[in-house]
């Protein structure tokens, strides 16, 4: 059996990092990976367990190799598509593409570039690959079972006891977006988060089934042997540093429950950094400045001084009624009216109509050209005189209906196409060369064909 479990250098030593990739920027890809299966599993209504069994898978595969290697979507949504599968919740690649091409999260210009020119094909190779690498090894457990086992047996105000589990079940959702699954085993994890939830809503285990007389110890003793509290403190560490190196548009998205856990949690991460003294608390988004991307922060806004109008423009109500405008008449022709004032008395004085230029005197006696006649009006006798010869034949003219030809006619020309059976040999058309005898109909042919037989016999 495949131990899929690395230490913390190990980790940070990945095949990405060997590859040029910064632990920062790895971090970030394995976090988008893991986001882009959750929203496109919630998306097309796939359980928690598919979406965590994907993710599990998403981290193995990076574990052997490189982000610059395999694009990280491209991965993410071959993991999701296997685990479909693997929990018995399949869906179709025809589905899950419609899905990412809807949610737009993958544009459909990017399309191209994570998937290829075929992404049907992309995605089937793409799933085989995962499975050499994980070596076949499907079968993955998860913290969430475990969590509602260890909850069943606690005894105490259930209201309470719920509100912590459910705390507890958002950090195992968030908890996917780190590499914790590839650390410590479900068990461990599943105890670590329960009492990060009990610390963060103030809610101490004091009692629980099965706890033997006089035990002063810890309620997870009797599941897990030897988990010491540095151990815990590690692990809910990192799902805390989470929250806090988590956008503030990032956490806006979350869902209503999960966005109260995360506030509580990075509540509790600056109070730990805080005692701690390694960094000031990250502030809240609304207090966070906002870099404008028109106006920097270095440039200064002035209000906007609102000037005067002055004494002649200032308007007046009512208004008042605008200055009539009079349309002077055009000065030509010259000869109708006088010239108006203010124009020139020596404009020449010419006729509307005068006599047409030497130069244009034959174009104006010749007559107008034909024009062909457009309307129902019949033309007069002559005026289109007859073509010298008549048009040749339409190609696809059959001549069975028309007369034989009196000049003599290439014998090519007789039939345009070939004859169809059963149409009787009309005379004064001489069969073509290439067809000496006419064919006869079916049911003579088979006649023909019956008596050759008979007679053969």
């Amino acid at each position: 059996m495949e131990d899929w479990y690395w230490d913390v250098s190990d980790i940070k030593n990945s095949p990405s990092f060997k590859a040029g990739i910064d632990n920062l920027t790895e971090t970030r890809y394995r976090t988008e990976g893991a986001k882009f299966i959750s929203t496109i599993g919630q998306q097309l209504k796939l359980r928690y367990v598919t979406l965590a069994t994907g993710t599990v898978y998403f981290h193995r595969f990076y574990m052997y190799h490189s982000f610059k290697e395999f694009h990280r979507y491209a991965i993410a949504s071959a993991c999701l598509f296997l685990a479909g599968k693997v929990e018995e919740t399949p869906k179709k690649a025809r589905d899950l593409f419609k899905q990412i091409s809807l949610s737009g999260l993958i544009t459909d210009q990017a399309m191209a570039t994570v998937f290829g020119d075929d992404p049907k094909e992309s995605l089937m190779t793409l799933e085989r690959i995962i499975l050499k690498t994980i070596k076949f090894d499907l079968q993955v457990d998860h913290p969430y079972k475990f969590m509602l086992k260890y909850a069943k047996s606690f005894i105490g105000d259930r209201a309470r006891i719920e509100k912590v589990v459910q705390m507890g079940w958002t950090f195992i959702n968030d908890s996917l977006c780190t590499t914790l699954c590839l650390q410590w085993e479900p068990e461990i994890i599943a105890i670590s988060l329960m009492d990060l939830s009990c610390r963060i809503s103030k809610y101490e285990i004091t009692d629980w089934t099965g706890k033997p007389e006089g035990h002063k110890g810890k309620w997870w003793d009797q599941f897990v042997a030897d988990v010491s509290m540095e151990l815990l403190e590690s692990i809910c560490h990192q799902v805390l540093d989470f929250y806090s190196n988590a956008a503030p548009g990032q956490q806006a998205k979350s869902s209503s429950s999960s966005t109260s856990t995360s506030k509580a949690a990075t509540a509790e991460s600056n109070k730990r950094t805080a005692s701690d003294g390694s960094s000031a608390p990250a502030q809240p988004a609304s207090k966070v400045a906002r870099t404008d991307p028109v106006v920097s922060q270095s440039q200064t806004v002035q209000p906007t001084a609102t000037v005067p109008a002055p004494a002649s423009q200032t308007a007046t109500y009512p208004p008042a009624a605008p200055a009539p405008t009079y349309h002077q008449p055009p000065a030509y022709p010259p000869q109708s009216q006088p010239p108006p004032p203010g124009l020139p008395t020596s404009a020449p004085s010419l006729p509307p109509y005068g006599p047409p230029p030497p130069g244009y005197a034959p174009m104006y006696a010749a007559p107008p050209p034909q024009m062909s006649v457009t309307s129902a009006q019949a033309a007069p006798p002559g005026a289109y005189p007859p073509p010298p010869h008549p048009p040749p034949p339409h190609p696809a003219a059959h001549y069975y209906s028309q007369p034989p030809p009196t000049a003599p006619v290439h014998p090519s020309l007789y039939y345009s196409q070939a004859p169809r059976p059963g149409v009787p040999y009309q005379p004064g058309y001489p069969p073509p060369p290439h067809m000496p005898h006419y064919p006869q109909p079916a049911a003579r042919r088979r006649e023909s064909s019956l008596k050759v037989l008979t007679n053969n016999q």
